[in-house]
C-alpha cells in the first residue's frame, strides 16, 4: 500500500483497519463476487437464468483445477505453471472487492451498473467499477498477478504503473453539479504456489473522477437496480418485477429522489401494493428455505444438482416501501449452510426442465408440485442466496 498517498484521504482511518492485516473473507462472499462475473457491468450479460448459471459453472471449475485451498487461503496448485490471464483477473476482482466492500461497508448490490434511460429526460449511465457508501463515491481498478512469491514487489510493477496511468486515458465530460470526486482504488491481487504464504491484496491510488449525483442517491440507484435485476431471474414478468421496473424507471428520470422515499409500488391496479401479504404469497409459490430466509428458482446444473438461486425476504418489504434508508442500510452475513430446500414447480416445469428428478415424494398442491432437497447454500453481503441442490432426496 502507499501509504503516503492514503494518508491524505478522509477516511484514511478506514483504510488502516486493513491495511497491513490478515482478513477474513467467508467462502460464500468470494464465491459470489468471482462465480458471478461482471453483472454489474453488463448485466444483459445475464439475461436469465441460464447465462448465470454457465458461470457459475465455468467458474466453479476453473477454481478446482488451478487452485487449491487449505482452510485458511487459496494458493495456486502444485501442477499448475500458469494462470490464465482471464482467471487472474476474475480472482483480483473477488479479492479487490472483499477488500473494498470492507472499508467503506458496501456489498455487490452497491456496484450494480445503473441502467441508460434514454429520451429527452434521461441520463447516460456511469462506469460500472464505481460504487457508492452514501457518503462518498467509490470506485475500483482490480487486477490479478501469479507470482512466485507474493511478497515481490518488482513481479505487480506492471499491473502499479497500468493502473497509475489508465487514470489519463479514462478522462470524460460529466456535470459535476455535485463537484465531488470519486475516491477510486487500484487494486493489485496476487497468489503463489506457496501454501504458505497468504493471498495479498495491494492497494494503489489513481485519481478518481467527478459524478453528478449525490452519493445517497446513488447508493439508493444502484441497489435497486440490482434488486430489480435479481427478481426479474427469480420472478420473470410479474407484477412485482413491473412495478419494481416501472418505479426505477421514474428514479432515474428526476433529480429528487426525496419525493419517491416511502411512496410504495404500485401494483396493476395503481393501488399500492400490499406488504406482508404479497410477500407471503410470493414465498409460498417459490422455491424457498426457511433457515436462510430466501426464495428464487430451480434450474438444471449437472447429473445430480440442480442450481438454486434467490433472494433474502429482507430485501422484498422495503423495495415494496421503498424505504430508502432501510434500503441504503441492508447488508448480511456472508454464509454457508447445509440445509433442506422447500422445492416448488408446475407439473408443466417438472414435465419438461426436470424430468430426471424423481417423483416419488412430490406432494401436488393445486397447480404446483412440491418435495424437499438436501442443499448446501451460499448467502452473499447482497443477499443473494445460491447453492447446489441435490436431485435425488
Amino acid at each position: 500500500m502507499e501509504k503516503s498517498d492514503f494518508e491524505k484521504w478522509a477516511n484514511s482511518t478506514q483504510i488502516k483497519s486493513v491495511a497491513g492485516r490478515t482478513i477474513e473473507v467467508p467462502g460464500a462472499e468470494f464465491l459470489a463476487y468471482f462465480l458471478i462475473h461482471k453483472k454489474e457491468r453488463s448485466p444483459s450479460r445475464y439475461p436469465d437464468i441460464q447465462a448465470i448459471k454457465q458461470d457459475i459453472k465455468m467458474g466453479s471449475e476453473t477454481l478446482e483445477e488451478w487452485v487449491d485451498y487449505d482452510g485458511k487461503t487459496l494458493h495456486v496448485c502444485d501442477d499448475c505453471d500458469s494462470l490464465g490471464n482471464t482467471f487472474t483477473e476474475h480472482l483480483g476482482e473477488a479479492a479487490g472487492l472483499a477488500v473494498v466492500n470492507r472499508i467503506h461497508g458496501l456489498n455487490e448490490a452497491d456496484w450494480m451498473k445503473i441502467p441508460e434511460i434514454p429520451g429527452r429526460n434521461g441520463r447516460k449511465t456511469l462506469d460500472w467499477n464505481y460504487a457508492s457508501d452514501g457518503k462518498d463515491f467509490i470506485e475500483m481498478e482490480a487486477k490479478g498477478a501469479f507470482t512466485e512469491k507474493v511478497d515481490r514487489l518488482a513481479e505487480i510493477s506492471g499491473h502499479k504503473a497500468s493502473i497509475k496511468t489508465k487514470k489519463k486515458d479514462s478522462s470524460k465530460t460529466c456535470h459535476p453539479r455535485y463537484n465531488q470526486r470519486a475516491l477510486r482504488y487500484g487494486t493489485i491481487t496476487s497468489i503463489s504456489k506457496n501454501p504458505n504464504s497468504l493471498l495479498t491484496v495491494r492497494l494503489v491510488d489513481p485519481e478518481g473522477e467527478d459524478y453528478d449525483r449525490n452519493p445517497h442517491d446513488a447508493r439508493i440507484l444502484k441497489r435497486l437496480s440490482w434488486a430489480s435485476w435479481l427478481i426479474c431471474q427469480i420472478a420473470g414478468r410479474t407484477q412485482f418485477s413491473v412495478a419494481l421496473q416501472n418505479r426505477l424507471a421514474a428514479l432515474l428520470r428526476t433529480n429528487d429522489l426525496v419525493s419517491f422515499n416511502k411512496l410504495s409500488l404500485l401494483g396493476g391496479t395503481g393501488k399500492p401494493m400490499e406488504g406482508s401479504q404479497f410477500i407471503d404469497r410470493f414465498f409460498a409459490n417459490r422455491t424457498s428455505s426457511k433457515e436462510l430466509q430466501s426464495a428464487g428458482v430451480l434450474t438444471q446444473f449437472d447429473k445430480e444438482h440442480l442450481l438454486f438461486i434467490g433472494l433474502s425476504r429482507r430485501w422484498m418489504l422495503p423495495i415494496i416501501r421503498q424505504r430508502f434508508d432501510e434500503i441504503s442500510k441492508l447488508n448480511f452475513e456472508p454464509r454457508s449452510k447445509a440445509t433442506q430446500l422447500d422445492c416448488v414447480l408446475s407439473p408443466h416445469q417438472m414435465d419438461t426442465k426436470f424430468p430426471d428428478v424423481p417423483v416419488e415424494d412430490l406432494t401436488e398442491d393445486g397447480n404446483l408440485l412440491r418435495f424437499r432437497r438436501k442443499a448446501v447454500l451460499h448467502q452473499s453481503a447482497g443477499g443473494m442466496v445460491f447453492g447446489l441442490v441435490s436431485k435425488f432426496g
